[in-house]
């Protein structure tokens, strides 16, 4: 099938589970009050960041695809104080 002829809307949708252990060298600076440029803002209560996410792809006029979408996120930044936080999303496809 040709670029061209693919459907014209398309529904997505996703689920991450983040890995059980992010790593010995950043769980435990940050579980002991480290400050990180990612992760980490003074106590890290460690928990699996779990993603879902859903998308809608319309194609809106010859190569130009949008896509809004929304995440939902739970325990962001492998903290299980943080969250759950719905984090909003939208693409641009363009082809030339």
């Amino acid at each position: 099938m040709r670029p061209t002829d693919s459907p014209p809307h398309r529904l997505g949708d996703g689920h991450y589970l983040c890995p059980d252990r992010y790593g010995t060298t950043t769980v435990r600076p940050a579980a002991a009050g480290g400050l990180g440029f990612l992760l980490g803002d003074g106590k890290l209560k460690y928990g699996r960041e779990n993603i879902l996410e859903s998308y809608y792809t319309v194609h809106a006029w010859r190569g130009i695809y949008l896509a809004p979408g929304v995440q939902y996120v739970v325990n962001p930044g492998y903290n299980r104080d943080r969250g759950p936080v719905v984090v909003p999303s939208f693409r641009a496809h363009i082809e030339f």
